[in-house]
């Protein structure tokens, strides 16, 4: 079971890890892109994806699953309407900070292994 991890948050929501592979794949992509988008995680909830949020995978298989053509296909199509829907397991809360659950749109980085915004390059 990997973990995401999304700023605001205390506590990471939990991903099955191929579902979770994918998922970077496209989160990576639209942030890149600097798109806005709603992730909605049956279970706890649903997340704002901004561009400007920190954002962190953490996977327990050490390899990385294989990616499957047709589920990326698949997320992606949900992703141009602008919702993804993955299912996920846990309580995670929002933290006291300012973060986008709570309106906040500009955040401070907190460590080189969060995702944060477009890149360059």
């Amino acid at each position: 079971m990997g973990r995401i991890f999304y700023d605001g948050f205390d506590e990471p929501f939990h991903i099955d890890d191929v579902e979770l592979a994918h998922l970077k794949v496209i989160v990576v992509s639209k942030m890149r892109r600097n798109e806005h988008f709603l992730l909605r995680l049956e279970g706890p909830g649903e997340l704002w994806i901004a561009p400007t949020a920190e954002v962190r995978f953490e996977f327990d298989s050490a390899e990385a699953a294989p990616l499957d053509r047709d589920r990326l296909s698949e997320i992606q199509r949900e992703a141009v309407g602008g919702t993804i829907t993955v299912a996920a397991h846990g309580t995670a809360r929002p933290s006291g900070g300012r973060g986008a659950d709570q309106g906040g749109d500009e955040h401070e980085p907190r460590g080189r292994d969060h995702l944060r915004g477009a890149h360059p390059g």
